[in-house]
């Protein structure tokens, strides 16, 4: 047996021990638990050649950058692509066919938390690749930038923006496994409301890019909580200053558990775990090689070896708005999560039944929350206490939480057809129009005895309480959160629920500002933008800031204008702030602008492979930069398209020629260089001039050696013809 033979047997030996041991891993895994694990990987390869044999072989194999090689059956190297990927490099130049490659591995692969995110982040030029429309990702359709503002118009912050659209998307498509060959568009998939997780990321990433965010495709595996099994995945980062984990799919934002194992990280979804190429000896023959790891499907080469769970989160608190209800009546529940890290949180409460009859509906058993490590977070429930209740029956209702992240808890409502002593509660806002950053007022009063029963006011992040005093009322003053719609929820332990609504920078004539180009933005070239901002905000002034640059200009009616220079091409938040007369703040806003990189081509060098006495064929190798979407010379009345950093082949008569190369970029950008081209004549040169650039190149020594020994041949055949046809005398006849 040869030593490839027996290395291989050891592998599947090893690997048939490990399927004993995986099938004996009976340790029950929570996926949003797991805070480490080690794994391990066995991989085998398989290439062959369909008839003949193979030469120059290589396999490309991508590997985590969490994975320690022990055993590998050949000799590789490790490289990175473009993008930062790990990848395994085999090589062999006369390999056998079949020729098995396999590898034996250990992956340590952990959490991902996020607990700190920059309020000041750029779109750099290394995240341009990431933030634009490419391949299936059909984010410059208008379409999706409409859908997308729409889905995240009550969301405030970027995380919240990236979680609403994740929400959004686990909601609206319906995992179908029938989808996994399909490779669906992002039109098909809005559609048919259906796909596999490959389809999920790609409509989050269209979604995600259309408002700016830079976002790219995570594929690897991970832990199936359905299936009970470990399979090939897909799921997404976007970048916020830095890059944060979005699973669409499973609905983890912020937070990814340790069972998401990533092999590479790609700007579209067309990637590859494995890559072979080789020389074949037979004509039409084919490489024949096995696919693993392929997404959706079972990970047959991965083996837990130690899966390390938290326990789960107990801090946190869980009440109603009171405990004593009786029919009729609405209250909340709510729970509030303390302060820790940015992620997405999914609750649900179950309400109780009786003799299979629900006595309490809510408006929705299940909802998500957003958590911050700045502020505690709130998660409401709207409820109601049904009329099907027996007069003489006192309930007592249980209100079951349910949440992957959280200890099983409960609450218990006492429910009676009437209430004693119950405190009737009246509460109103100051305001119903309120901007950012203006003091908001709601009283409330209880009657007909509240002296001394505490009021509590919640919103979405906030919880505020107060005594009533000896009339039975109090006040509260706070400040008003973001814009959009508002909902207060005030309540006593003894008394009704009031709830109240109020907008932030809605009616009186409020609206969005205008952050409007004055042209399109050019790195390096003074650029300015408008801002146009309703007459009813009354502002004075503004502050702006992008790219590093800030200022402040004045209003002229309702009008203002920002001047700059950009720094850097690439997408940045240009960012603006409106103040009062005293330099208070009245209204925030921001709305990414790019700023492009002037267009220019160049020639690069030029070379001459052959010519004859009539034509000459010319590499002409061009340059581009900047954002061109076309790129084309102009010579002898014909139109060759040039493709920049590759030598373009030209066809030219042995004549001198004048043409131009044109250009043509993004938003209608444009640009030309006349080129002057001199073909070979008779004095063996070729000299191109673009602008006033001149490259010249002689043919070498040895081509004129070569072209005088071919002429030397010619002329002694033609000698010796030209003798035998008119014969030969000599001296001495």
């Amino acid at each position: 047996m040869g030593v490839e033979k027996k290395l291989f047997a050891s592998f599947a030996l090893l690997q048939f021990l490990l399927l004993i041991s995986n099938a004996a891993f009976s340790q029950e895994i929570t996926p949003l638990l797991v805070e480490s694990a080690q794994y391990s990987f066995i991989d085998s390869h398989t290439i062959s050649s369909s008839s003949g044999g193979m030469s120059e072989l290589r396999i490309n194999l991508s590997i985590p950058e969490e994975m320690l090689i022990s055993d590998s059956s050949h000799y590789y190297t490790i490289e990175r692509n473009l993008e930062g990927n790990r990848y395994l490099i085999v090589e062999a130049k006369n390999p056998p066919s079949p020729f098995i490659y396999s590898l034996n591995a250990t992956i340590l692969a952990e959490e991902q938390v996020l607990t700190s995110l920059e309020a000041d982040w750029q779109v750099g030029p290394s995240m341009q690749k990431y933030a634009r429309a490419a391949g299936a990702v059909k984010s410059d359709d208008p379409f999706f930038a409409s859908l997308a503002k729409n889905i995240t118009k009550g969301a405030h912050s970027d995380f919240e923006k990236i979680s609403a659209l994740a929400e959004w998307v686990n909601a609206y498509v319906e995992y179908d496994l029938s989808y996994i060959d399909k490779n669906a568009g992002v039109y098909e998939i809005l559609e048919s409301k259906r796909g596999v997780c490959g389809d999920y990321s790609l409509l989050f990433i269209t979604l995600a890019r259309s408002l700016g965010y830079p976002a790219r495709f995570a594929n690897g595996y991970a832990y199936s909580d359905e299936q009970h099994i470990w399979i090939g995945h897909a799921w997404a980062e976007v970048y916020l200053g830095k890059w944060v984990g979005v699973d669409p799919t499973w609905l983890e934002v912020g937070h990814i558990d340790a069972t998401h194992i990533t092999f590479s990280r790609t700007a579209t979804n067309e990637y590859s775990t494995a890559e072979v190429s080789a020389k074949v000896s037979a004509q039409g023959a084919q490489l024949l090689w096995d696919k693993s790891g392929e997404v959706n499907l079972p990970a047959e080469n991965l083996f837990p070896k130690k899966i390390n769970m938290r326990e789960k989160i107990s801090g946190f608190e869980l009440e109603p708005s009171a405990y004593n209800l009786q029919k009729g009546d609405k209250f909340i529940a709510y729970l509030k999560y303390p302060a820790g890290d940015y992620r997405l949180l999914r609750l649900s409460l179950l309400p109780c039944k009786t003799e299979g009859e629900p006595i309490v509906r809510l408006e929705r058993e299940i909802t998500t929350i957003t958590t911050s490590p700045a502020q505690p977070s709130y998660a409401i429930w709207e409820g109601e206490i049904l009329q099907n209740i027996d007069s003489n029956t006192i309930y007592k209702c249980p209100l079951s939480l349910g949440a992957d992240y959280l200890q099983p808890s409960a609450i218990y409502l006492n429910i009676t057809e009437k209430q004693e002593g119950r405190l009737l509660l009246d509460a109103g806002t100051y305001k119903s129009l309120i901007r950012p950053g203006e003091m908001q007022k709601i009283s409330a009063t209880l009657s007909p005895f509240g002296a001394g029963e505490r009021v509590f006011v919640i919103e979405k992040n906030m919880k505020i309480s107060a005594l009533a005093d000896a009339s039975g009322s109090v006040e509260f003053e706070f400040e008003a959160g973001e814009s959009g719609t508002h909902t207060a929820y005030v309540f006593s332990r003894n008394s009704n629920l009031a709830t109240l609504t109020y907008e932030v920078d809605a009616g009186a004539g409020a609206g969005e500002i205008e952050i409007i180009p004055q042209a399109p933005l050019f790195e390096g070239e003074g650029g300015s933008v408008l801002i146009r901002a309703p007459d009813s905000y009354g502002a004075s002034s503004l502050k702006w800031s992008w790219d590093g640059q800030s200022g402040t200009s004045q209003f002229f009616g309702s009008t203002a204008q920002a001047n700059f220079t950009p720094s850097t091409y690439g997408t940045h938040l240009f960012r603006a702030v409106l103040l009062d007369k005293g330099n208070g703040e009245i209204y925030r806003q921001s709305i990414p602008l790019e700023a492009m990189q002037k267009s220019y081509a160049t020639v690069e060098g030029i070379r001459v492979i052959n010519y004859n006495n009539e034509k000459t064929l010319v590499l002409l190798a061009v340059s581009a930069t900047g954002q061109i979407e076309k790129l084309w010379l102009e010579i002898n009345g014909s139109e060759f398209e040039l493709i920049a950093g590759t030598e373009n082949e030209l066809i030219l008569p042995l004549a001198e020629h004048q043409g131009t190369i044109y250009w043509e970029g993004k938003y209608g950008m444009k640009g030309s260089l006349p080129v002057i081209v001199r073909a070979p004549g008779k004095d063996d040169k070729l000299v191109i001039e673009p602008g006033l650039m001149q490259a010249q190149e002689k043919y070498p020594l040895a081509q004129l050696f070569m072209q005088s020994i071919a002429a030397l041949i010619i002329l002694t055949i033609a000698y010796f013809l030209a003798r035998k046809k008119f014969g030969h005398k000599s001296h001495f006849e």
